[in-house]
Order: C-alpha cells, then sequence, then structure tokens
C-alpha cells in the first residue's frame, strides 16, 4: 500500500483512477477501474516530479514502449498480463496492466522464516510512513496520530513481533469460507459503513459483501481512507448511527 496521493488525475481516457499502489525511481502505478470491461486494472507511468531533461524523458518513454511490446508477447501464470496502451497529452505514455492483488515483499518476509528479524528492523520512521498509507489524500495522517500510534505499537516491545501480529492473514484465507457463510446466514438485519479510498478493506471486498448481502444497506463514505472513525468523526458518527437505527 503507497500513500495517498492529492495529484492524482481522475481518470486516464476510459479508466476512472481510485488510487496509487506504487511508486517507484521513475514510475507510479495507479489502480483504476475499466468501466466498459467492469474489472480493475493497474496503470504504470512516468513520475510526475522527475524534472528531468527532454532527452532523457524521451529515452525513458522509448524504455517503457519496448516493455509493453516485450510484456504482449508474453503469457505465463506468474506475470501479469498487458491490456493496452495509449498516450495522453498530459501524463504522457499509459501502461494498462491486469491488477493482481497480492501480497507485499514486507509481507511475505514476516510471514516467512525470516520474520522474526524482519520485524525486529522495524522502526518509527518506517512504521510512520506504512501507516500513513493507510489515509486518504483528504485527510492525511497527522503527527499528533502518528506519534500516538507508535507509542501503542511499541508499548513493551510490540514492534518487535510484526511477525506474529501478521499471522492473521493466514488466518483469513484459511477460514474466508467459514467468514462469508457467517455473513450470509446471519439471520438479523445486517449494513455496511465502508469508506471507498481505504487500501485494505478495497471496493471489492464491499462488493463481494454485497453479493452475500443483496439487501443489506449500505452507506459509503467517499474520499476517506481506513479509518473513517479517525479521518472523519463526525460523519462517522452520523452515518453508524443512522445505520442503527434502521436496524432497530
Amino acid at each position: 500500500m503507497e500513500p495517498a496521493d492529492s495529484n492524482l488525475p481522475t481518470q486516464i481516457g476510459r479508466y476512472k483512477i481510485e488510487r496509487l499502489l506504487g511508486r517507484g525511481a521513475m514510475g507510479r502505478v495507479l489502480l483504476a477501474h475499466d468501466p466498459v470491461l467492469d474489472r480493475s486494472v493497474a496503470i504504470k507511468l512516468l513520475r510526475d516530479d522527475l524534472n528531468i531533461p527532454p532527452e532523457q524523458h524521451d529515452t525513458l518513454l522509448h524504455r517503457m514502449r519496448q516493455e509493453a511490446r516485450a510484456s504482449a508477447r508474453v503469457s505465463h501464470p506468474n506475470i501479469v498480463a498487458l491490456h493496452d496502451m495509449g498516450e495522453d497529452p498530459e501524463l504522457g505514455l499509459c501502461l494498462v496492466f491486469e491488477y493482481a492483488e497480492g501480497q507485499t515483499l514486507k509481507e511475505r518476509l514476516l510471514r516467512g522464516p525470516l520474520g522474526p528479524l524482519a520485524a525486529r528492523l522495524s522502526s518509527k520512521a518506517m512504521f510512520r510512513r506504512e501507516f500513513a498509507r493507510l489515509f486518504s489524500a483528504n485527510h492525511p495522517l497527522s503527527a499528533e496520530e502518528a506519534d500516538a500510534q507508535w507509542a501503542l505499537m511499541s508499548y513493551n516491545g510490540g514492534h518487535r513481533i510484526a511477525h506474529l501480529l501478521i499471522s492473521y492473514l493466514g488466518e483469513r484465507e484459511r477460514y474466508a469460507q467459514r467468514w462469508h457463510g457467517a455473513v450470509r446466514d446471519w439471520p438479523k438485519p445486517l449494513s455496511f459503513l465502508w469508506a471507498l479510498d481505504d487500501p485494505v478493506a478495497t471496493t471489492n471486498v464491499l462488493d463481494g459483501l454485497r453479493e452475500l448481502r443483496p439487501a443489506a444497506d449500505v452507506v459509503e463514505l467517499p474520499g476517506v481512507g481506513h479509518y473513517p472513525q479517525v479521518e472523519v468523526p463526525d460523519v462517522f458518527t452520523r452515518a453508524a448511527g443512522s445505520l442503527l437505527s434502521m436496524a432497530s
């Protein structure tokens, strides 16, 4: 998960931009929705803050075109497919790839044999950078909230056992059908309050819940990240209250 980016375009061609997935030294990757085929895609383009000479910029574009042509010739289950390539007058060359959800490198390390070592490398700066990625561009993480959360996380060395805490990911996969069944078969009214810019509980999760409970009431919070109760506490309280009143 990457930090929210307030400079993101809202749309590239037919693709509606949802959030920043990641960035590297030269490029960035955006999560977008293709309304024509109704699927999520990953769009790769050059960073907009490079400030590089025109000739170097042209070289990078040439390299991206070569990458696109090479990707188009490859079909493998472990390589994401290239769906489209185009040029935006402001953003330049854009490569549209298949979007594949998966683990970050840190998650793989923490869940593997090197987990205890990776956990001991945790620091306040690293925590703050990663925690900020959970917040939306409209309501970024404040320094006060970051300090408070780090104090909780690091109490009695809690930040050193991240490899143990992350075990919930395996449980989520292992018991997925049990949890789906609990949502589907619950005999009482059920409703959902959902932040649409949440990079963890994404709108794909909400779509799945709607399939399980088509009649459920849903309140959507656009432009809000993983912690709506922190980002927009008043809006969150009113929305939760309205759902509870409908259920009673």
